[in-house]
């Protein structure tokens, strides 16, 4: 007897002609044929091309344990419907869709969404489909946080989490535990690791940072070079230093009350440019200030938001302290509003500071509110009603949904979605009544995103 594959091809050939394909289909298939054989026999041969054909495997097959349950419920019906709504329309990120729902103690099913390996950027909760993904072993049994000797025993991404939780709570311990298993890894884990001690940096933390400025990785000598300029501690390389300076001054302005002011000198060609921007990439903003005979702060503080923002934003975001980034944001925020990229800026914020900023911000943010968007990224879903409908950003935008204008319509639908990113629960569902109420349809799919965060406003039960 003929294979069934070559049997399938007499088939296609007599419907592609026209004719019926009953009397050359697989004896043990016209058996079973009904009173409309053609019908039943493509019912059949569909069934049998999907699923009766599929490749062999390569090798033979390894028993998979169980998906990990997360430690969070799935998305209760209605909201499941609009998580997938979003999802399949493409117009923000999944992770974006993901870290909203985590933030109000949700996660998706797993048939409607499951991390891609080695992922970053999740909240600590998908740890366990991590390493599920990556098929490693689980944490040890009955163990909060690895040790030295039970490191190997813990799921990659399970322990890294762990180690970031016990540095949020015993920073010391978590050192320790940095310091004595830094030696024995890869580059690359050992640079993974160091950067948990951004999480609560302190002077404690200075002596084992230095002790890593001869580290064989030259990636792991530049964090430990940036984490202690954060210290103050910053080494400078003189003659890079005064190149550096060299594109920078400071002069007198006011009339009456005087002050410093710190600005870009006028750069001759491209060459230069790129020289600026590659030597503010090495360099600690304490090598400007050293340059420049000012403090950090008396560069922050005088600083003019011309030509080289980029620059001293970027040499502040890796090298200044805490408090020096802030004050800039701020003052940045002010004199540009969010014409300039702030992210960088941004990741140097811990979510509490960034609820703190994100009203003055999106009182100068773009209609599209993107740049607040942005700054919300970590801790989605928290700004109230008031601090949007204030802004006066909200006001353009409000007034480029009821005009319809074609011109806006990219702007509009990309509003809608950071509004439905950033806004909380309340004013999610105030939003929505607003909107709808100027006549907008409530089945509007510009709305999804932020019915979706109104049907994630009650907590899980």
């Amino acid at each position: 007897m003929r294979d069934l594959p070559a049997q399938l091809e007499d088939v296609k050939a007599r419907w592609m002609t026209g004719g019926s394909a009953e009397s050359v289909c697989p004896e043990p298939w016209r058996l079973a044929l009904g009173d409309r054989p053609d019908l039943d026999l493509l019912a059949v041969a569909g069934q049998f091309t999907r699923l009766a054909t599929r490749p062999a495997p390569a090798g033979p097959l390894a028993e998979r344990p169980l998906l990990p349950r997360l430690a969070l419920p799935t998305l209760p019906p209605e909201a499941r419907a609009l998580f997938r709504r979003c999802l399949a329309a493409r117009e923000v990120e999944a992770v974006q869709l993901v870290i909203l729902t985590a933030a109000r103690g949700y996660a998706p099913v797993p048939t409607d969404w499951m991390p891609k390996p080695g992922e970053t950027d999740l909240p600590d909760v998908y740890a366990p489909w991590l390493d599920w993904l990556a098929d490693t072993p689980g944490a040890a049994a009955g163990a909060d946080i690895p040790t030295v000797e039970s490191w190997d025993e813990w799921a990659p991404h399970a322990r890294l989490s762990a180690l970031e939780r016990l540095r949020e709570t015993d920073p010391a311990a978590a050192r320790e535990l940095i310091a004595a298993l830094a030696p024995t890894l890869a580059a690359e884990a050992r640079h993974r690791l160091v950067s948990i001690l951004a999480i609560g940096l302190a002077g404690a933390d200075a002596g084992f940072l230095a002790s890593l400025e001869g580290d064989r990785s030259g990636k792991v000598q530049a964090l430990a070079a940036s984490l202690l300029a954060r210290l103050g501690k910053a080494r400078v390389d003189a003659e890079a230093g005064a190149e550096l300076t060299a594109f920078f001054e400071t002069a007198r302005a006011g009339l009456i009350n005087r002050r410093t002011v710190v600005t870009a000198r006028k750069l001759k060609n491209t060459a230069q440019r790129r020289r600026r921007a590659a030597l503010a990439e090495i360099l600690p903003i304490a090598a400007l200030a050293e340059g420049l005979g000012l403090p950090v702060t008396g560069i922050v503080e005088a600083w003019d938001f011309g030509d080289g923002t980029e620059e001293i934003g970027a040499m502040l975001a890796g090298s200044g302290t805490d408090a020096e980034v802030e004050a800039f944001l701020s003052r940045q925020i002010e004199a540009l509003g969010t014409a300039r990229d702030l992210r960088p800026l941004f990741a140097r914020l811990a979510p509490a500071r960034r609820g703190a900023i994100a009203t003055s911000l999106i009182a100068k943010d773009a209609t599209t509110f993107a740049a607040t968007a942005d700054l919300l990224a970590p801790a989605p879903g928290t700004l109230g009603f008031d601090a949007i409908r204030n802004a006066p950003p909200f006001a353009y935008f409000e007034s480029a949904v009821l005009k319809a204008e074609d011109a806006a319509a990219r702007a509009v639908s990309a509003g809608f979605l950071n509004l439905g990113l950033i806004a909380d629960g309340d004013a999610a569902c105030r939003l929505i009544d607003r909107f709808t109420g100027q006549g907008l349809m409530a089945a509007d799919p510009r709305l999804s995103l932020l019915r979706l965060n109104a049907a994630l406003k009650e907590p899980p039960r």
